[in-house]
């Protein structure tokens, strides 16, 4: 380290200037060369280019750009060298536009000292000598194609590019007034010099002829006096007004502004007879057939536009020359500026021209009727503003950064990313600590009252005083998913209710502003200017706000609550701070969740400081693991909802049956029927299978006065006999088993935490799991006892035979008993409940007690689902996890857990469970029991 510290002290003291950057993003400090003494002489650049000197000590493995090493650019023997960027983007951009044609390039010769004896061109560090690699496709004439084409687009100096038999050389021309591109040939090239140049502008003329152009079969054209969009009557209202003038002196005009150099396009020119451009000492070059040079001083001002316009001219033009042949698009004029016969420019004060970015059209040949289809055109090539003048069309483009449009897409909308003004560009700034979390900068001019989403425009969200905004696509997402939360059930309740405003406190702020604001210890320090920051409060003045109930600690649960999920899914964190006056809500690194109250007088009352952080937490994770209730519709889910409840003498089920007659207008499928065969055939045997269960209830302690409840329940649930499982019948079983259940003095004994276990009854492997020892079963309950035999009882409807059927069979007369005792021995459980299932048949018999201890039972801590079969690991999780969404989204949080239960789905436990011999007794008995007709008429066929 000390020693790293020490080089960059050395290199320091030679250094002079700003660091300059390579297209590989490696940036160096250039060296004085008045510090090398004598050696000085060896390094100067003799023509003068504006290349800077290197010390190539430690970095010779170092990328100027992808193809390009410090090793392979310098003189091998020298340790300083000289390099210019400009030449360095040309070459990177040639490699890369061969290599796309299989085309290996070598830089046979880069930097060379006096020493070497080299070129005064190679000399200066802007110059190279390029060959094809021994093997390689290709001809000499595709190096040269590819460095004229790219160099051409990249740069903004005039360069020379000479062809000789085996290489070409590339070279900048020295900044000296003398201007113009020059393409030279070696006698022993394959072609001559005019030969060389002629086809250098062939080939530049082909590199801007777009590869396609859009179809534009349903695109509107304009007549004389209509725009294009035609609800504007200005341009500036669609594309945004300008900052300020741009001039050949603006520090950013070579980058901002593109020349288009190829002849397909006709340009007026009227400038170039002026006596001076842009400056009384500045002569106005002629760009008749094309441009002068690529330089500031030397570029054409018709020519020089935004690369957007540029863009969508240039399609423009190729539509027009497949339209017509022989005829070019004309521009009259497109950026502009003072000349001697207009001191203060063509346009009036604040013209888009000033910018680049409006041009006047024609077509060479001066036919205006053309004009109606060229509308159409320049609408379908992209063009953000079309207006239709007799004799001409004025067109302009919105601001946008880069050389191809991209996007911020929001919601609602779709912005332009844009590069801020030179002048403004320390109120957009960002602090290199956090960029990686800034949001690109995009263009608010003319666009103030667009939304970004349904509840909220750009104005909301932007600096009032600053047009150009930050502002992450996740957060507008948030606010409306916060805004959509606090209006969900609010019209619904009362449809006469207005729309509640969650107001945009403060969006986006620039970077000076939010410096005077926040010291660099508070956590809301360098986020608004990043655009990943908001603070949001309820409108005041709305007839809906109620200060004690719309308070920031409501807006900050329902910010980790829809936002948590959110903000984690795209690849961050959420940051939420609690203030007097409004919830702090924005975007962290991934790794850096924060919640925290500015004050304790800030947080709801009777809440600690410490019970607030682990409430959101909680919401937090329970909202990114889907397990917030929240139905869609409040009052229906709440209208319909059926609560399960613990056993107790005040239950009564006739409440919940009225709720349930008003739920459902579907027309019935099964006609109930009480009349059947089947009911008149075993009423004898449902007397008895009442009167049975009635004993036994009799011979415990009975609460005084309640055997008739009982006796009345009881005959409600197994004494009657109907078809169906819907209808007032049913219904009336429902009931009355559901009384009976809940009152019977017989209990469940599962309510001690951790015992309860769930589990398909008819799998005898998985209930060596499920029950005995420390475990519990519902078929162990004593109350699953007394009702279990009368539910499978089966009777002889001839006596004189020995075939046996079900008393309650399912489609002659159904009882929901099994089910309630499901259900009601899942309400009774607690801590934590296991399930056992083979696969994802077994566990759809279990939907109603697991959706009692995930939805319902608030006294259930963990639920764990154990799946024998490995492969439906997979089918039982998608298949819970889709109740699971069912369940959130139409059950009533009144009556509900707050969150559904954490659950776990996994495979079978590694130890394997020994059954004990009464559990080998008691299966053997039971299907000695179901098998009994099978062996009796086994016995009688051996007798015979």
């Amino acid at each position: 380290m000390l020693r790293l510290v020490l080089l960059w002290t050395f290199l320091l003291e030679l250094s002079y200037g700003e660091v300059v950057t390579f297209p590989s993003g490696e940036s160096y400090a250039p060296v004085n060369p008045e510090n090398l003494g004598d050696e000085a002489n060896d390094y100067d650049d003799p023509l003068g280019t504006g290349s800077l000197l290197f010390d190539s000590t430690g970095i010779d493995n170092d990328r100027l750009s992808l193809n390009i090493r410090v090793s392979s650019w310098k003189s091998p023997s020298m340790r300083y060298f000289r390099a210019h960027p400009d030449v360095i983007k040309c070459l990177q951009m040639t490699y890369t536009c061969l290599s796309s044609q299989r085309i290996r390039l070598s830089i046979a010769d880069g930097y060379r000292t006096g020493a070497d004896y080299q070129t005064n061109q190679l000399k200066t560090g802007s110059a190279a000598v390029l060959r094809l690699r021994e093997g390689s496709v290709g001809a000499v004439e595709n190096v040269a194609k590819a460095t004229i084409q790219q160099c051409v687009q990249e740069s903004g100096r005039d360069f020379a590019v000479t062809l000789y038999r085996d290489k070409v050389e590339l070279a900048l021309k020295a900044d000296d007034g003398n201007h113009g591109l020059r393409f030279t040939a070696d006698d022993n090239a394959t072609m001559d010099g005019p030969a060389f140049s002629a086809q250098a502008w062939d080939w530049i003329d082909a590199v801007y002829d777009p590869v396609s152009v859009p179809t534009c079969t349903d695109t509107p054209s304009l007549n004389p006096g209509e725009s294009f969009p035609s609800d504007t009557t200005a341009a500036e209202d669609v594309v945004g007004a300008i900052d300020n003038i741009v001039t050949r002196d603006s520090a950013d005009f070579i980058t901002r502004l593109v020349q288009y150099p190829a002849r397909h396009i006709e340009f007026a020119d009227e400038e170039r007879a002026s006596a001076w451009c842009g400056a009384e000492n500045t002569s106005c070059p002629d760009c008749t057939s094309h441009p002068e040079g690529l330089t500031a001083e030397a570029r054409c001002a018709d020519r020089v536009m935004s690369k957007r316009l540029l863009t969508a001219l240039k399609k423009v033009e190729k539509l027009v020359r497949n339209q017509w042949n022989g005829v070019r698009l004309k521009v009259l004029e497109a950026w502009d500026e003072a000349h001697a016969a207009s001191p203060s420019g063509d346009q009036p004060a604040g013209s888009l021209h000033y910018e680049g970015r409006a041009a006047r059209l024609q077509l060479s040949d001066g036919q205006d009727d053309k004009l109606l289809l060229l509308s159409t055109f320049c609408i379908c090539a992209g063009l953000d503003y079309v207006h239709s003048n007799d004799d001409h069309l004025y067109v302009a483009v919105k601001k946008q950064a880069g050389d191809s449009p991209a996007f911020v897409q929001y919601p609602s909308a779709a912005l332009l990313i844009v590069e801020p003004p030179l002048d403004d560009q320390r109120f957009y700034a960002v602090n290199k600590a956090y960029s990686g979390l800034a949001v690109p900068l995009v263009d608010s001019g003319g666009q103030e009252q667009s939304k970004l989403c349904d509840d909220a425009t750009i104005e909301d969200f932007k600096d009032p005083n600053k047009r150009y905004f930050r502002l992450s696509p996740v957060l507008v997402d948030c606010y409306q998913r916060i805004s959509t939360r606090e209006n969900k059930w609010n019209s619904e309740a009362n449809p006469s209710k207005t729309f509640r405003k969650v107001v945009v406190r403060k969006g986006y702020q620039n970077t000076l502003a939010q410096n005077n604001e926040y010291d660099v210890m508070d956590l809301r320090y360098s986020t608004h200017n990043l655009g990943i920051a908001m603070e949001l409060t309820y409108d005041p003045a709305g007839d809906d706000i109620d200060p004690d109930v719309h308070t920031p600690a409501r807006l900050a649960r329902w910010a980790a609550i829809k936002c948590g999920p959110l903000f984690i899914n795209a690849g961050y964190e959420i940051g939420i701070g609690l203030y007097g006056s409004s919830v702090y809500i924005a975007l962290r690194d991934k790794t850096d969740r924060a919640l925290w109250v500015a004050h304790p007088g800030y947080l709801p009352p009777n809440t600690a400081e410490c019970d607030w952080h682990l409430d959101m937490e909680t919401r937090i994770a329970n909202s990114v693991e889907g397990r917030i209730i929240e139905p869609d519709s409040l009052s229906h889910a709440c209208l319909t909802a059926d609560p399960p409840q613990k056993q107790s003498l005040d239950f009564d089920r006739a409440v919940n049956s009225r709720q349930r007659s008003k739920r459902s207008t579907v027309d019935e499928v099964c006609v109930p029927a009480s009349d059947t065969t089947h009911c008149s055939r075993t009423a004898v045997h449902r007397e008895a299978e009442v009167a049975h269960i009635m004993e036994m209830v009799t011979q415990k302690h009975l609460h005084p006065g309640l055997k008739n409840q009982l006796h009345a329940a009881l005959e409600g649930c197994l004494g009657v006999c109907g078809t169906c499982v819907q209808g007032e019948l049913w219904d009336s079983k429902v009931e009355h088993c559901d009384n009976f259940l809940h009152w019977v003095n017989f209990e469940l004994d599962n309510d001690e935490p951790n015992v309860t276990n769930l589990f398909y009854k008819e799998n005898s492997e998985l209930k060596m799991y499920a029950c005995g020892g420390d475990r519990h079963c519902l078929v162990e309950a004593p109350l699953f006892s007394l009702m279990i035999q009368a539910v499978e009882e089966r009777f002889r409807p001839d006596p004189a035979q020995s075939v046996e059927q079900l008393l309650y069979p399912v489609g002659s007369n159904p009882v929901p008993v099994l089910k309630l005792l499901s259900q009601l021995y899942a309400i009774h459980a607690s801590g934590k409940v296991t399930v056992w299932v083979k696969d994802k048949a077994e566990m759809q018999t279990l939907k109603t007690p697991v959706k009692v201890v995930l939805l319902y039972n608030k006294e259930v801590s963990d639920v764990i689902i154990h799946v024998e079969e490995q492969a439906s690991l997979d089918d039982v999780s998608g298949l819970v996890e889709s109740w699971v969404r069912q369940w959130t989204t139409s059950s009533c949080p009144d009556v509900t857990r707050n969150y559904v239960t954490p659950f776990t789905i996994d495979g079978m436990p590694t130890e394997r469970r020994k059954r004990s011999p009464e559990h080998e007794l008691r299966e053997s008995l039971l299907e000695r029991d179901r098998t009994w007709e099978k062996r009796w008429l086994d016995s009688r066929n051996s007798m015979m």
